[in-house]
């Protein structure tokens, strides 16, 4: 068996598979996909919403980037941020966890 074979067959206790040598290289990776795919569905959802909201003549563009959120937005955005980070960290966490069995 290759490098590469010996590294796609290792297991970790309760059966999660290394990719890599590292498991906090396999962290990182798990980590940075999660937040490409958090990043994606938003810049999505986004083009959609601008796209719709600027051809009905709802807002205008300098309307939308002059946007400020008030005292309730800010917090409510901040703990979906915090939400986010926590997401994003999770596999460095899950790597912890592992490592203390």
């Amino acid at each position: 068996m290759d490098a590469a074979g010996e590294r796609l067959s290792r297991r970790i206790k309760g059966g999660r598979k290394y990719f890599f040598q590292d498991p906090a290289t396999d962290a990182l990776l798990a980590s940075l996909l999660k937040l490409m795919a958090e990043h994606w569905v938003v810049r999505e959802r986004l083009m959609s919403l601008e796209t719709l909201i600027l051809g009905k003549g709802l807002l205008t563009r300098e309307e939308i980037e002059d946007f400020e959120p008030d005292a309730e937005q800010a917090g409510a955005w901040a703990a979906a941020n915090a939400e986010l980070i926590r997401k994003v960290l999770a596999p460095f966490e899950e790597m912890g966890e592992e490592r203390k069995q």
